[in-house]
C-alpha cells in the first residue's frame, strides 16, 4: 500500500479504522432524524442509496454493451452513488454523472440531509475513473482517495481518450489529494474491521474495484461498479465491446463469483434500473 501525500510518496504501512450531481428522483422519506457516523450506536455500519444521475441507453449503448434491445427490460439506466457511515468515519462510493441540467436533488443536497459537506467525507473510492462514476470526484479533494495503482495511473496518463471516460478535469484536483494507494489486486479494508473491503476486479478499466459491505440486519452486499452493467448483463455473461480487457473481465465474473459464495454476500448491480428503483434511497438506509 502507498500513501500519497500531494507529490510525495511514502511507503508504509497504513492501519485504517468514503456529487452538486446530478438528475435523479425524489429521495424518499424515512422516519427519525439521521445521524451523522460519529453518533452511531458502536458498531453500526449504515449504507445510504443516493441518486446521481441517469443514462438511457439508445441503440448504440446497448450495442458497446454488448446487449440486444430484446434482452433488456428497460432502456434507463440508474447512476446511484453511496455513503456509507461506519463508526470510524465515512466513505463516499462513486460520484455520479459530471453535469445536471436543471437538478434540484443534487449530491450536495442528498448529503447535506443527511448533516453531511463535502469536506466532512472521510474516504472517497470509485469504482472506476469513468465519468458516470468519478464525475464529481473533485468535490471530495478534501477527502482521502482510495485509489486503485492501475486505475490511478492510467487515469492521469493523458491515454485515457474513447468510451466512457470524458475528460480528465472531472477528477483532476484528486491528484494531489491525499490518497491510500492499493497496489495490485490486494483487497482493501477500508475501516480495518472487515465489514467495508475493496476488491480488485479489473478488466472494465485497468484497476476496476467493486465494494463489499457487511450490514448487520441487510446481510452482507457487494456494489458492483460496472463489472455489470444490467441484470441481463449478469445472466448472459456479456463483456462491453468497450472494456480494457475482455479476458481480465471474464476472469473478474469468476473471482466475484467465488467471492459471492464465499461470503454469502447479494449482488447490487448498481446501473441496473429496475433493482435501483426498489431500493430505499436516503435518508432511508440499510444496516
Amino acid at each position: 500500500m502507498v500513501l500519497v501525500k500531494g507529490a510525495r510518496v511514502l511507503r508504509a504501512l497504513v492501519a485504517v479504522g468514503v456529487l452538486g450531481a446530478l438528475v435523479g428522483a425524489p429521495s424518499a422519506s424515512g422516519e427519525g432524524e439521521p445521524q451523522p457516523a460519529a453518533s452511531q450506536e458502536s458498531g453500526s455500519v449504515r449504507l445510504y442509496v443516493l441518486d446521481c444521475g441517469y443514462i438511457f441507453m439508445v441503440d448504440e449503448i446497448l450495442e458497446i454493451l454488448s446487449l440486444a434491445p430484446d434482452e433488456v427490460p428497460s432502456r434507463d439506466m440508474a447512476v446511484p452513488c453511496y455513503l456509507i457511515e461506519h463508526p470510524r468515519g465515512t466513505l463516499v462510493w462513486d460520484t455520479g454523472l459530471p453535469f445536471a441540467p436543471d437538478a434540484e436533488n443534487t449530491l450536495e443536497s442528498q448529503l447535506a440531509e443527511l448533516g453531511y459537506a463535502f469536506g466532512d467525507i472521510t474516504y472517497v473510492a470509485m469504482s472506476h475513473m469513468h465519468g458516470d462514476h468519478a464525475g464529481n470526484a473533485n468535490a471530495f479533494k478534501d477527502s482521502i482517495w482510495l485509489a486503485r495503482e492501475a486505475e490511478r495511473e492510467y487515469a492521469f496518463s493523458g491515454e485515457t481518450e474513447g468510451v466512457g471516460w470524458g475528460t480528465p478535469e472531472i477528477y483532476s484536483e484528486l491528484e494531489n489529494s491525499e490518497t491510500i494507494v492499493i497496489e495490485g489486486g490486494d483487497d482493501h479494508d477500508v475501516f480495518g474491521d472487515g465489514r467495508v473491503v475493496i476488491v480488485s476486479t479489473p478488466g472494465h478499466t485497468p484497476g476496476h474495484q467493486v465494494l463489499f459491505v457487511d450490514l448487520a440486519e441487510t446481510g452482507p452486499i457487494v456494489l458492483s461498479g460496472d463489472l455489470y452493467h444490467t441484470a441481463p448483463s449478469y445472466e448472459l455473461r456479456r463483456v462491453p465491446t468497450f472494456n480494457f480487457d475482455e479476458a481480465q473481465t471474464r476472469a473478474s465474473f469468476e473471482k466475484l463469483d467465488a467471492f459471492m459464495e464465499e461470503t454469502g454476500a447479494e449482488l447490487w448491480i448498481e446501473h441496473d434500473h429496475a433493482h435501483h428503483e426498489s431500493l430505499r434511497k436516503a435518508p432511508e438506509y440499510y444496516r
